[in-house]
């Protein structure tokens, strides 16, 4: 679902400013959505004498789409508002109806295929994160969230939206109420006076297709920039409707007639800034009828679970779900949500608890018993009758254990095994009614592996990554380019650090003592079989061949560290039945590895993997004044561990890849060092094992990026045996204003280790507790070299915005840089280059020897000299390899420095007199910068050529003298 924080006002209100027809430069289209007090009925037919006070606005076609295209068949759309809802008609006249194509009989069904009408809705106003609906002649509807301006998109976002189609003899006509009950946005100050739209039509009747759109868009659909503006003119109540869903949880069970039932529970946030009594009520999309019903007093700022009883069902499947929530005695929803829930009926659930990962039991593992619970999920069932839990195997002698049945049955087991041979045993419960019949059966493979010849990797019951029997915290980058070309430069901290990273095939991770994860991800192995991983379908044969090839090839390599199964896959569309089935073939085939998915959406992926990553992406953002806040708040990165570590019942190891890049919101920043740190300890101290920050080509650059991280990557390295040591988390309070202080406590021995984070923008003072810390009298603040004193076990300690502290009781402490020195250091590296007459100027053109124009150019003038900025990909031919800019108004240059750790020789251009003329030449080169100094040249572009060495450029200063 969407997440948008209410300081979007700042952008809001500036692009409020902004008059249609013209968007970041651009003519678009203008709309009115007039406020009506008597709302249309939505029955197809847009006839209602209400539809008359809203303009008539006409679709054009999508330029792409002009070459050969048939008569321009008329299409047009009204719309109005008012407090609930934005109501859109649309008329598409048909020539042919008997043509119309409508196969997709399903929601979120390839519908753009179909004769559709597509709808695009950003209320913000940035251009950013849009609402795509579509529907078809059928009336089934598809729904999506997309971001970073449709490159990533997730069908996870479903709406109830009232709508209605009607076919005639020359048109077919559409209606719908968008009810703003169904957006999850926070307040009126995140919504702008216009919002982003557009409405669009794909016509396949008869042979060909044509696409019209209202917006003049060029290539395809997903043109936000090109989105025309809505002016929504009802006063709408944006805080009436500001509630945000947890994930959905359900017991499912049977009933005397056979069918089955549900008790739905999901968790409802009120950041309506007002105390609310509630009615929630859950319905099957296909029979709305039949509602269960849960209450619940929710104060203005807090969250509670709801659960609503007694849900029927036809039987199990994929089932959508519908809620809504109401005001205790109101009839109008403040917040509306539909979903597709899997419905499974089992009576019995095994939770095997030793061995822990897997029911593997690891060759660096010793296991003594088989130990766990047995739980009755289906209470209804319970009348007399008993449980028998037994474990049976070659090799051993069989065990077994009884208890009646009773409802709430849980039933501790354990089974002592000694030298357990190597093998696989079989772990059964059976439930019998009072006549001896069985009812129930649930059966759990349980494992002893032998050796392996390379590597393995596991969890354990703290949720560390076990590597190779040592418990590890994963620190590595989310990124390829990064770590080769910075880890291995002499100046590069981190390389120690690093010890897990994707992008890196096993060899290379082995030559630098790393791990590397390898990805098995269908878009890569197999992009054939792409549209059947967005079904309920059983793996493709070439697919299933293509990762069986990968396993093969590197599961023995003792640089494997695990398998990426899938990145983002619900913003791909992918499913999660597929994408379990991926799971348990990699299971299969692998046991000795874990697999890794990043994501977003753990309540539908979270039984697909072994380690779950969300990807937080806060996006910092710059106003002009120089004044910072983020899209959004620190404090998603809490709620997104804990919903991790709830939803994977604290059995999942959980990670965390931040993004750390500029985003392409406009005044979008990159993250400076402290919000970096603070985004990472905010993650450590809600339960996150590890750490593989993302960020693109212009955050390797950054300095306050990379040293923010790798101070982080530092404390890890000296903190990881404390970190990973079983047990010894203690309970801690931390009381200040607003309560934005997070903590994470853990006595080793007789010290203390406490981690505290201030995830607010503000400085805060916060009065920190635990019955751990009443031995000492102080603490010492690493990195800081002060000390707190500690009074019966609190201490009181003031944090500036987004401000870390870490404290120990230990004296003796690995030698770390101060924060202040490095923060230091940042700055001197900041202004070295800074007085180039290029320096991270964005109107300069940078292009190489093949033609193309460098990949990221500000990275080879941004003035980050120690790592690459450009690498040459083409190898050299009869022509030297040279790397040009070019400026848009002459420049007197006299001086320029070269950094770079590969070349050893070249030659300076300036192109003067209509032609290139050498000015400057070196040879021989064995520093890391040289400067070449010329008689001045006035000049609109230079190139340094290359004539020995490899090509790799970090960075290039240009002066006047």
């Amino acid at each position: 679902m969407i997440r948008l924080d209410s300081r979007n006002r700042n952008l809001c209100a500036v692009l409020s400013l902004l008059v249609a027809p013209l968007i970041y430069g651009q003519e678009v289209p203008s709309a009115r959505a007039p406020e009506t007090k008597t709302p249309p009925v939505i029955d197809g037919l847009p006839d209602d004498e209400v539809w008359k006070s809203a303009q008539e606005y006409g679709l054009t076609v999508l330029q792409r789409n002009k070459e050969g295209q048939r008569p321009l068949q008329s299409t047009t759309f009204r719309a109005l508002a008012d407090e609930e809802a934005l109501y859109l008609s649309v008329r598409c006249a048909e020539p042919a109806p008997q043509l119309i194509k409508a196969q997709m009989g399903r929601h979120d069904g390839g519908i753009s295929h179909d004769d559709s009408i597509e709808v695009f809705l950003d209320p913000t106003g940035l251009g950013v994160e849009y609402y795509h609906l579509a529907w078809n002649t059928q009336g089934f509807q598809f729904d999506l969230y997309a971001g970073e301006k449709g490159n990533t998109k997730t069908i996870s976002f479903d709406a109830l939206i009232p709508h209605a189609v009607r076919v005639g003899q020359a048109e077919w006509t559409l209606e719908a109420a968008i009810p703003f009950a169904a957006l999850r946005l926070t307040d009126k100050a995140a919504v702008s006076p216009k919002w982003r739209f557009n409405l669009t039509r794909t016509r396949v009747a008869g042979n060909a297709v044509d696409l019209y759109t209202w917006a003049p868009l060029r290539y395809g659909f997903h043109e936000p920039d090109r989105f025309g503006a809505l002016q929504v003119e009802a006063d709408i109540p944006w805080m009436r409707y500001a509630f945000q869903f947890g994930a959905l949880a359900r017991q499912v069970y049977s009933k005397a007639d056979g069918s089955l039932a549900a008790d739905l529970t999901m968790p409802i946030e009120n950041r309506t800034g007002t105390n609310r009594d509630l009615r929630v009520e859950a319905f099957c999309v296909e029979a709305p009828a039949a509602k269960s019903t849960g209450t619940l007093s929710l104060a203005a700022g807090t969250s509670e679970r709801v659960t609503m009883r007694g849900l029927t069902f036809a039987g199990s499947g994929k089932r959508d779900v519908a809620i809504e929530v109401y005001e205790a005695s109101g009839k109008r929803p403040l917040a509306t949500l539909r979903q597709a829930v899997q419905i499974e009926y089992r009576l019995l659930e095994i939770d095997v608890r030793q061995p822990f990962y897997r029911n593997n039991i690891y060759p660096d593992e010793t296991v003594n018993a088989i130990a766990g619970r047995v739980t009755l999920l289906d209470s209804t069932r319970a009348k007399g009758g008993s449980l028998s839990i037994g474990l049976s195997g070659d090799g051993i002698a069989s065990q077994s254990s009884d208890a009646p049945l009773g409802a709430g049955l849980s039933v501790d087991f354990q089974f002592p095994v000694q030298n357990l041979p190597i093998g696989s045993y079989r772990l059964t419960a059976v439930a019998k009614d009072s006549a001896g019949t069985e009812i129930g059966r649930m059966e759990e493979t349980i494992r002893r592996l032998p050796e392996s010849t390379g590597s393995i990797t596991r969890v354990d019951r703290d949720l560390n990554l076990v590597a190779n029997g040592r418990p590890i915290l994963v620190a590595g980058w989310y990124a390829y380019g990064y770590l080769m070309g910075h880890a291995q430069s002499a100046e590069a901290r981190s390389s120690r650090q690093l010890n897990l990273t994707l992008g890196l095939s096993p060899e290379q991770a082995h030559r630098k003592g790393m791990l590397g994860i390898v990805s098995v991800e269908c878009a890569i192995l197999c992009p054939e079989a792409v549209p059947l991983s967005k079904q309920d379908v059983d793996l493709p044969p070439a697919y299933k061949e293509k990762i069986r090839e990968t396993v093969e090839r590197y599961r023995h390599h003792p640089g494997l560290g695990g398998w990426y199964l899938s990145d983002e896959p619900g913003s791909q569309g992918v499913s999660p039945v597929f994408l379990k089935r991926v799971y348990e073939y990699m299971r299969e085939l692998d046991p000795y590895h874990v697999t890794v998915i990043v994501d977003l959406h753990p309540e539908e992926f979270i039984d697909c993997t072994d380690v779950y990553s969300p990807h937080p992406f806060l996006t910092p953002m710059e106003e002009a004044d120089g004044r910072r806040w983020m899209r959004r708040p620190m404090t998603t990165i809490r709620d997104e561990m804990r919903e991790v570590l709830e939803l994977g019942k604290r059995r999942k190891a959980l990670w965390v890849t931040p993004g750390l890049h500029r985003d392409i919101v406009p005044t979008a920043s990159q993250a400076n060092f402290e919000e970096t740190r603070c985004m990472l300890y905010t993650a450590l101290a809600n339960g996150s094992k590890g750490f593989m920050p993302y960020t693109r080509g212009e955050g390797w650059q950054s300095y306050e990026t990379r040293y923010a991280v790798e101070s982080f990557f530092e404390e890890l390295y000296n903190l990881e045996p404390i970190l990973t040591a079983e047990g010894g988390v203690a309970d801690v309070t931390a009381v200040s204003d607003g309560k934005a202080v997070d903590c994470l406590l853990k006595r080793v021995g007789k010290e203390v280790y406490l981690i505290a984070v201030n995830t607010s923008p503000e400085p805060k003072e916060a009065v920190i507790t635990s019955d751990a810390m009443k031995p000492c009298r102080a603490l010492t603040v690493l990195r800081d070299g002060a000390t707190v004193p500690v009074e019966n076990g609190s201490i009181r300690d003031r944090f500036p915005g987004y401000g870390t502290r870490l404290y120990t009781s230990a004296r003796i402490f690995p030698y770390m840089a101060t924060l202040s020195d490095v923060r230091e250091e940042i700055e001197w590296r900041k202004r070295h280059t800074r007085d180039s007459l290029i320096f991270n100027d964005r109107s300069v053109i940078v292009r190489t020897s093949d033609g193309r124009k460098a990949y990221i150019p500000l990275n080879t003038h941004n003035g980050v000299t120690d790592h690459p900025g450009w690498i040459a990909t083409t190898p050299p031919k009869d022509e030297p390899l040279w790397l040009e800019y070019s400026w848009r108004k002459p420049l007197t240059i006299g001086r320029v420095v070269v950094y770079s750790d590969t070349l050893t020789a070249f030659d300076v251009e300036a192109f003067a007199g209509g032609t290139w003329k050498a000015v400057g030449e070196a040879r021989d080169v064995r520093a890391p910068s040289v400067t070449l100094t010329f008689p001045p040249v006035e000049t609109v572009k230079m190139r340094i050529v290359i004539r020995g060495g490899v090509a790799e450029i970090n960075e290039v200063a240009v002066y006047a003298e």
